[in-house]
């Protein structure tokens, strides 16, 4: 009884926390949608698609993850043995969790080279390690589908479980600091170029804004990829580390859309949101 209870529990924990993490993203699109529709604040075609496929992404996984929950608890309720199945958690956890990741992670790349300017080395390597990290997800995904079980790994799935954890927890600390350099290296060339004097209010609302955001969501998501890990490494017969899985690409994709909302100062969405520049300069 107690091991089913440490199969099941941690299994409905991830699944109620991604479908409440789901709601918290549609609000998330709705102010995006709302506030940058405007003809004075609209986004280019290109980072409407990020927004859009991230959030398609993420509800094609939690329409899986909504299947698998009905058909464990109560299609098949009172069926220990159907705790053990695969069913498409080898979709939801690791593939779409690694892809929905691989693509923040790139855009953060995107941001750190606008801030850089005309560099290319730093966000070329975050890129690549968004990457390798999306490739090593879809492997223990794939081992997962073969092997027909989520605690059961073949050298490959074990393989990416140590890689997929660590390089996107290493990715997401290295644009954390990657940012905080940048925000604050522009915000000391601003200054100085006012002679002495702070930069106006407007930007140093967005580059203090810009530099608690990233280190508080860059923390978050490098925390959970690691608990991850952490629980994976030293309970790999039980399910603890599959809460933080199902829950990781909605991390990142809640990361995203803060991002992108963080630019307006809403008093009223309906009539007159104000905005704080485009996101480039967030």
């Amino acid at each position: 009884m107690v091991f089913l209870q440490k199969l099941a529990g941690p299994l409905l924990i991830g699944y109620l926390l991604n479908l409440c993490l789901l709601g918290v993203l549609f609000v998330q699109v709705f102010i995006y949608s709302v506030a940058f529709n405007k003809p004075n604040a609209r986004d280019n075609i290109g980072l409407k698609l990020i927004v859009y496929v991230v959030v398609c992404l993420e509800v094609i996984q939690s329409a899986f993850i909504l299947r698998d929950a009905f058909v464990t608890f109560a299609e098949e309720y009172g069926t220990p043995t159907r705790l053990n199945n695969i069913q498409f958690t080898w979709l939801t956890m690791p593939v779409l969790s690694g892809l929905v990741s691989c693509i923040v992670q790139s855009f953060y790349a995107f941001r750190i080279h606008v801030l850089a300017g005309s560099s290319y080395v730093l966000p070329t390597f975050i890129v690549l390690l968004a990457v390798t990290q999306c490739v090593a997800s879809i492997a223990v995904g794939i081992d997962e589908h073969n092997t027909h079980e989520s605690n059961v790994f073949t050298q490959v799935g074990v393989v990416g479980n140590y890689i997929w954890p660590i390089v996107s927890t290493i990715c997401d600390i290295i644009i954390v600091f990657a940012m905080t350099y940048y925000i604050m290296k522009t915000n000391r060339r601003l200054n100085d170029s006012h002679t002495g004097r702070r930069s106006p209010q407007p930007t140093n609302i967005i580059l203090c804004r810009a530099l608690h955001l990233t280190v508080e969501t860059g923390a978050l998501t490098a925390t959970i990829s690691l608990l991850y890990f952490v629980l994976w490494f030293f309970y790999p017969l039980y399910y603890y580390h599959m809460t933080f899985a199902f829950i990781m690409g909605k991390v990142y994709a809640n990361s995203l859309m803060v991002a992108f909302n963080s630019r307006v100062l809403i008093s009223d969405l309906r009539d007159n949101p104000r905005f704080l520049g485009n996101i480039e300069s967030v």
